[in-house]
């Protein structure tokens, strides 16, 4: 199972990879999916660990996030429905 020390090492040299020009826009954005799917996994693995606090902290984040790419989805269907 990764770690959240794994998980922000490799956020951060994804960063740097962008910044430093080793990375397009595009795969820039492919290789964060990678990590949010990483990131599920953990969370997953630790949700029923999770202090109900820790929930409540958590769970908006998780619903701006959702509700974003969501919004997002629908804005591309909606374009490629025009073409």
């Amino acid at each position: 199972m990764i770690t959240s020390e794994q998980l922000h090492q490799k956020l951060l040299q994804l960063e740097e990879k962008r910044k430093s020009g080793e990375l397009d826009m595009r795969e820039f954005y492919r290789e964060l999916l990678k990590l949010a799917f990483s990131l599920k996994e953990f969370l997953l693995d630790e949700v029923d660990r999770l202090e109900p606090a820790e929930l409540k902290r958590q769970i908006p984040i998780v619903l701006v996030f959702l509700e974003e790419i969501i919004a997002e989805m629908e804005r591309l269907e909606k374009r490629k429905a025009k073409v």
